[in-house]
């Protein structure tokens, strides 16, 4: 497997955590699309709304095109913000259920 970034790419450090280095064009516009939209998600929304679904989405791309790269919202979190160790090892609080009304 070669480990070079290839040009174009946004992130060239952290490689390992890809599950793909991506060769073509398409394929880094791809990543860095991911990439861009993940920080604007941790920027806006932090760490409680992160997700691999999530970014995807907002991303215009199936769910399937971010696990293609990563293999859990853990390893993209390392990949796009690397030195935040303090926000990737958070863990999520449980989302409440909304009660519904009986009428």
């Amino acid at each position: 497997m070669n480990n070079e970034a290839p040009a174009g790419l946004l992130i060239k450090k952290n490689l390992h955590v890809l599950r793909v280095i991506p060769t073509q064009q398409r394929a880094v516009a791809t990543l860095n699309k991911l990439v861009v939209v993940a920080r604007e998600i941790l920027s806006t929304t932090g760490r409680e709304t992160f997700s691999l679904v999530d970014v995807s989405e907002r991303a215009g791309f199936a769910v399937g095109t971010a696990y293609r790269y990563f293999t859990n919202e853990v390893a993209m979190l390392n990949y796009v913000w690397p030195k935040r160790r303090d926000i990737i090892l958070q863990p999520k609080k449980a989302k409440k259920k909304k009660e519904s009304k009986g009428e």
